[in-house]
């Protein structure tokens, strides 16, 4: 036979063997668990007994602040994020000012039908102050938690294609596809 973990020959050859592998029944053995009981049951847990010390860490870890901007540059970009936040901050408190922020303040929620008129007042707004007009529409998409097709599809198809003709300057889709006129 076999060792099993790191049993003696002589402790082996002691216990008699059933055909099935296992000791007769009646020569089992038995377990004490009294002594179980005054110990928690999770092993070398003293929170319940009243035991709280710890170990304070005099060596703390060092965060480096620059990590992002150094790693990350290909998905995020510090810059750019600042700039959405601030856009953001500037169209809440310029969205609290007007009729429009009056009445829906506290929902922040827009029905359907007034979005074209947020959308114009807002971006006529900002378009001036070194934002781009894609820009714009993904901050109040943000700002006001509505999906971008749905706000897409609820501006003025004027500036459906300012955005469009925006993105082809940028990235060249439409000149990839050869789409010469786009309404």
């Amino acid at each position: 036979m076999k060792k099993l973990f790191d049993e003696d020959e002589n402790e082996a050859q002691m216990k008699p063997q059933v055909p099935g592998g296992s000791t007769p029944a009646g020569d089992e053995e038995e377990e004490d668990f009294s002594s179980g009981r005054n110990r928690d049951k999770i092993f070398e847990n003293d929170y319940n007994t009243g035991n709280l010390d710890f170990e304070e860490y005099t060596n703390l870890p060092k965060v480096d602040i620059f990590y992002a901007e150094d790693n990350l540059k290909e998905c995020y970009d510090s810059y750019e994020y600042s700039r959405s936040v601030k856009l953001e901050n500037l169209i809440d408190e310029y969205f609290q000012e007007t009729e429009y922020g009056a009445i829906f303040a506290s929902k922040k929620k827009i029905p359907k039908q007034t979005l074209p008129q947020v959308f114009v007042s807002i971006r006529d707004k900002f378009i001036n102050n070194d934002y781009t007009g894609v820009e714009i529409f993904t901050a109040i998409a943000d700002y006001f938690g509505i999906n971008y097709e749905i706000l897409y599809e609820n501006i003025p198809s004027l500036y459906r294609a300012e955005l469009v003709k925006e993105l082809d300057e940028k990235y060249g889709v439409l000149k990839k596809k050869g789409i010469k006129r786009l309404f």
